[in-house]
This record gives structure tokens, C-alpha cells and sequence, in this order.
């Protein structure tokens, strides 16, 4: 029927990201543009181009990621593994080298006193090893704030609190031994 029009053919009323194919919103971008008075003027095709750009970034940061996640036999993308991939890049560790490190856990010393004659865990020390990962990093960063607060001067050499004036009601705490963890780059 010639007097019948259908939505068929007729590609409606689309979005910017739409019509560009584009996952992340190009009107955001623009907003974003417009209020961070970049430019007196803005191309109606810079919010798109620059959409396009920082999505292939994302998409090409998440696949080294990936890698990198195959690589140390995970199955969890993680942001230290996102990190890593992004500073082993070197066209990509350019652009991210300005940007601050996300914080990491502390890694395990390989400089640690393994001697012959301590004693091999047993019982309940073999259990908590065997704990998953998340306990284990909730251990090794508890052992870091312990490390952290012996290293304190008023605690590690018994001195006075930093307000002497003020008696504390708490009994204070013995210094812990310091543990064999170290920050990583640190030998």
C-alpha cells in the first residue's frame, strides 16, 4: 500500500553513540567537554572522535589485561593486573606515566631468614594456609599494618606517646617483631 509507512526502513530517532556504534556515551563526553571549557567552540564530531578513542584505550588495556591474567593463571581481572598490563606496554606506559600507581599488597621478601631449624607449620597453621586467596591477602596486609606500626618510633623504642601531657586510660601495646614482608621494589 503506498499510503502505509512502516518502521521497517525508517531508522528512527538514534542516539549519537548509536549511530557512531560506540559503547561509551558520546553525550557524557560532551557535557564533559562543554563544562571543562576546553574550547569556546566544539565540533559536533569531537565528542565522537574522542568517545572512539578512549574506548579503543579501554578495549585495548582490558585485552592486555586479559593476557596478563592468563598469563599468571587467574581468572579474575584485578586493577594491579590492569596496571601491570598498561605499564608493560611501552606505547601505552607513555601515557600512563603520569598517572599514580594503584596500591598494591605488600609482596612476600625474597630476602626472608628461611633457616634449616625453624619449625614446619603444623595443624592449624597447614589449615590456614590453605585458605583462599582473599585470606591470604587480608593476612599478608594485616602483617604490613603490624610491620607499619613497629616501625612507629614512639613504639618500637618505648618512648613516650607524641602527647606527653595526656595520660592515656588504654594500657599501651607492646612492639611487634617485624614481620618478613616488604613493600614491592623494596629489597
Amino acid at each position: 500500500m503506498p499510503g502505509k509507512r512502516g518502521r521497517r526502513g525508517s531508522p528512527g530517532r538514534r542516539s549519537r553513540t548509536a549511530r557512531a556504534e560506540l559503547s561509551f556515551s558520546v553525550s557524557h563526553m560532551e557535557r564533559l567537554l562543554w563544562e571543562g571549557h576546553y574550547a569556546q567552540r566544539l565540533s559536533s564530531s569531537a565528542p565522537v572522535y574522542l568517545v572512539a578513542i578512549i574506548q579503543y584505550l579501554a578495549a585495548r588495556v582490558l585485552e592486555l589485561a586479559r593476557h596478563e591474567a592468563q598469563n599468571s593463571s587467574r581468572r579474575r581481572l584485578t586493577p594491579e593486573l590492569v596496571d601491570v598490563a598498561a605499564r608493560s606496554n611501552t606505547l601505552l606506559s607513555d601515557l600512563f606515566r603520569t598517572i599514580a600507581p594503584s596500591p598494591r599488597w605488600p609482596w612476600p621478601s625474597p630476602s626472608c631468614p628461611t633457616t634449616p631449624g625453624s619449625p614446619a607449620p603444623r595443624g592449624a597453621a597447614i589449615r590456614r594456609q590453605a585458605r583462599s586467596p582473599t585470606d591470604r591477602t587480608a593476612r599478608v596486609a594485616q602483617a604490613w599494618r603490624r610491620e607499619l606500626r613497629a616501625a612507629e618510633p614512639a613504639r618500637s623504642l618505648g618512648g613516650p606517646e607524641p602527647d606527653a601531657g595526656h595520660v592515656s586510660a588504654r594500657r599501651r601495646r607492646p612492639a611487634l617483631a617485624p614481620t618478613c614482608v616488604s613493600a614491592p621494589g623494596s629489597a
